[in-house]
């Protein structure tokens, strides 16, 4: 069912729990707090494990008593970590075991997932038990998370823009703003430039991740970015992919065969398929030119450079997959 998040962590910490919640569509930094509510809601002494190893049982768990009876969070995370086959069959005979009227006796499983699926009969016997639940948020929701965990800072206008859009790339924004705190003390203001000297290289990778999926022709988490600044971020990287991506295609068609083991090298991942579909529909002058334009337009254009790139990687994307 849909639920706003702010409800959500009202109810989960007023109401009787139940033995098992799903959270569907839900960023980490939402999760941690909805973890919080129902650790809050079970009392002190409440333990909290983390299936992270697909030998583990769960059911062990989530039903053992222990020596000393304990009340129990155990934690699915399927953003971060696959369940085998056995390990959902555990989830799905759990689920079976409860009525929707039933009440968690200490024992509490939850699973949280944001952008990959959930087996289908899982999902389907969760929505009728009511323990599914697909998270409605906003960007405000996350910032006030944040000025929750961090109440003495202040943020200023470009820096509350640059979290949003830090967060679009996965980047853990918590740990972010305790380096930002750290290092910019004794200030109680931070601005832009206070967050981004602090950035590791987590956001590289996660603009890598993007670079990749974007030369498979998929733009669905295309940051949205209003300072030329900080869209300059992924063009950097963007465009040794693309050249790349160029060069790997003429030297293919010039050997009339392109080489696995050259990509896999070039852009560093196994998982190629989608990039040599897009390298066989992609036009290279197309490429070179469009994003020549882009590095053009984005000085003398009259609108922003994010709109520019994306126009460029909409085509992109269009010409791949037709």
């Amino acid at each position: 069912m849909l639920k706003k998040y702010q409800q959500l962590k009202v109810e989960l910490s007023k109401k009787e729990l139940k033995p098992v919640y799903f959270f569907a569509n839900c960023p980490k930094i939402i999760f941690r707090d909805l973890l919080s509510s129902i650790k809050e809601n079970m009392g002190k002494k409440t333990e909290v494990f983390s299936i992270s190893s697909q030998k583990e049982k769960i059911s062990d768990f989530f039903y053992s008593q222990g020596f000393f009876y304990s009340k129990k969070i155990v934690i699915l995370d399927l953003e971060t970590f696959s369940p085998s086959p056995h390990q959902f069959e555990e989830i799905y005979g759990i689920l079976k075991k409860y009525s929707k009227s039933e009440r968690s006796s200490g024992r509490v499983l939850v699973v949280r997932t944001e952008r990959k699926p959930v087996p289908k009969n899982i999902s389907e016997l969760a929505e009728d038990l009511q323990v599914f639940f697909w998270v409605i948020w906003t960007y405000e929701d996350i910032m006030f998370i944040l000025k929750t965990l961090f109440p003495d800072v202040k943020l200023t206008d470009d820096a509350e823009n640059f979290l949003k859009n830090l967060f679009q790339f996965n980047v853990d924004l918590v740990s972010v703003l305790k380096k930002a705190v750290i290092y910019s003390y004794p200030k109680k203001y931070l601005n832009r430039e206070d967050i981004a000297s602090v950035l590791s290289d987590e956001l590289s990778m996660n603009i890598r991740k993007f670079a990749i999926q974007v030369l498979e022709g998929n733009l669905k988490n295309f940051p949205i970015m209003e300072r030329s600044e900080d869209i300059n971020l992924i063009l950097s990287t963007l465009s040794s992919y693309f050249f790349s991506f160029v060069r790997l295609k003429v030297d293919g068609s010039a050997r009339g065969s392109l080489k696995k083991i050259q990509i896999e090298n070039e852009f560093k991942t196994k998982d190629i398929d989608k990039i040599i579909a897009s390298m066989k529909r992609a036009n290279s002058s197309d490429i070179v030119h469009g994003f020549l334009d882009v590095l053009f337009r984005s000085r003398a254009g009259n609108y922003s450079l994010s709109f520019y790139l994306f126009r460029f990687l909409k085509d992109f994307s269009d010409a791949v997959k037709t």
